[in-house]
Formats: C-alpha cells, structure tokens, sequence
C-alpha cells in the first residue's frame, strides 16, 4: 500500500510540474514530442 501511495505522489508531482512548464513555455511543438517518444522507447 505504501508504494502505490509513493508512486501516486511521484505522478501528481509530475503532472503539476509538467503543468506549470505547459503554463511557462506553452505546449511542446509535435517534433519535440516525437524526439521524447524515440528517446524513451524501450529497446527491444
């Protein structure tokens, strides 16, 4: 119980920083989230 707890704080904690960049900076342009696919893809 307590990990899942630990992760729910790590999501929350992502999504209100990834709001506030969304706020700062505005949405990422398409290209840019096609760079951050490819370099999060797990090698198969």
């Amino acid at each position: 119980m307590a990990r899942a707890l630990e992760e729910q704080g790590k999501r929350e904690s992502l999504q209100v920083l990834l709001r506030d960049l969304t706020e700062q900076y505005g949405k990422p342009a398409a290209k840019d989230i096609k760079w951050a696919e490819r370099a999060l893809e797990t090698p198969r």
